[in-house]
């Protein structure tokens, strides 16, 4: 029966909150605005998990690399917490020299349980840091996916002084065409091409393919002509 006391005291310090150290969740490092924090850093060394993470505290934001820590943080950080989907690398020596870990997301409240080497471990070891965030995910309603059957955005107006030039209809080319007489004859272009459909065997006059015949004479040409 005089195991019983002793069962019970461990079941209740596992049940206490801060039994396991006073490390913030990793998901709540973000400043008083909202935005994230990558990671933080904490001199306190403590043998009990509950007064770790406590002390004077180092905030890094996503993205910061600092080859050199400042003075009074070279070699003093013992407890750290990562942000969710977030990396912190650190080296043991100024100029990220010496010995290098990777720490993903979550609490490490006594840097001692890590190794260093061999023989050492990272508390108060830690003289460069290196701290990464994947960007966030972009808030809903600022993407626009445009399907294919839907309308995509007006094209941009015309200037008054030169309104956008229309196809020649059909009927103006059959008008033309009576204009130049049974000695011309006429192939158009389709109205979304500017290439004209003439047989390889046949060349057509120069005056003719730059709109100069003497009965086009400044005219925009709707079609190459060639003669019979």
């Amino acid at each position: 029966m005089s195991l019983l006391p002793s069962l019970l005291l461990a079941l209740a310090l596992v049940a206490l909150p801060g039994a396991q150290g006073a490390c913030p969740v990793p998901a709540d490092l973000k400043h008083d605005d909202g935005t994230r924090t990558c990671a933080k850093l904490y001199d306190k060394n403590d043998p009990y998990y509950d007064n770790c993470c406590k002390g004077a505290e180092l905030s890094v934001e996503p993205g910061a690399d600092l080859p050199f820590l400042p003075s009074n943080w070279a070699n003093t950080a013992s407890s750290l917490v990562v942000a969710p989907r977030c990396e912190l690398t650190v080296w043991s020596r100024a100029g990220k020299a010496g010995k290098t870990r990777k720490f993903t997301s979550g609490s490490y409240p006594r840097l001692e349980e890590f190794r260093r080497g061999i023989f050492g471990h990272w508390a108060n070891a830690i003289s460069a840091l290196y701290c990464r965030c994947p960007p966030a995910a972009r808030a809903p309603g600022l993407c626009r996916i445009q399907t294919p059957g839907q309308a995509g955005p007006a094209p941009a107006a015309h200037s008054s002084s030169q309104p956008p030039r229309q196809p020649r209809p059909w009927a103006h080319a059959q008008a033309l065409r009576s204009r130049l007489g049974p000695h011309w004859s006429w192939e158009a272009a389709p109205p979304t091409s500017r290439i004209a459909r003439l047989p390889p065997a046949v060349l057509p006059r120069k005056d003719c393919l730059r709109g100069k015949s003497p009965q086009t004479q400044g005219q925009p040409p709707a079609a190459i002509y060639r003669h019979l």
